[in-house]
């Protein structure tokens, strides 16, 4: 299919990196890190602020919101200010790491670690024992700081878009 789309010419997108970690009891609860079992206006406030993809944060608000709490919300405080966030998921053994944002001053400074091992520590508290989560292709820093907290790739895959030469009018939304 991949093929075939790439000759009736779709542009290849968002390149992705599937990653996983088993995780041990090793990872311990950051004091500048809070957990909300429940999104907060300040966790949506600050995920907006520092997301480089936010036409879509209305609906991710709903959707949130709306879904059965087995999630927990992490914000990363410095003097107080929310300097990071990120979110995880946790079902049964496995835990998915999701949406994990550092302000670019802030960046290098241990923050997203920080992020991660309160994410990790929470999860494994409630029986997780593999995390995922999936990063763009390109994000050179935040693929180096998993590898660095022990993730390693385990596949890849993007989208097929159609280009400006199949979709002249712009109908794909």
């Amino acid at each position: 299919l991949d093929r075939h789309l790439k000759i009736v010419g779709y542009e290849r997108d968002a390149d992705t990196v599937v990653q996983t970690r088993l995780i041990d009891a090793g990872f311990a609860m950051p004091s500048e890190v809070e957990l909300h079992e429940e999104p907060i206006d300040e966790w949506f406030d600050t995920w907006e602020r520092l997301s480089p993809r936010t036409e879509h944060s209305p609906i991710l608000r709903t959707l949130l919101r709306s879904a059965p709490p087995s999630g927990v919300y992490a914000l990363a405080r410095r003097n107080g200010e929310a300097v990071g966030c990120a979110r995880a998921a946790c079902s049964g053994h496995l835990l998915g790491l999701f949406d994990l944002l550092v302000a670019p001053e802030h960046r290098g400074k241990g923050w997203g670690t920080k992020l991660v091992a309160a994410r990790m520590s929470w999860g494994y508290d409630r029986g997780a024992r593999l995390a995922y989560l999936q990063v763009m292709a390109h994000n050179e820093p935040a693929r180096g700081l998993q590898h660095k907290l022990g993730f390693e790739d385990v596949y890849t895959y993007w989208y097929r878009v159609p280009s400006a030469a199949t979709d002249p009018a712009g109908a794909n939304c």
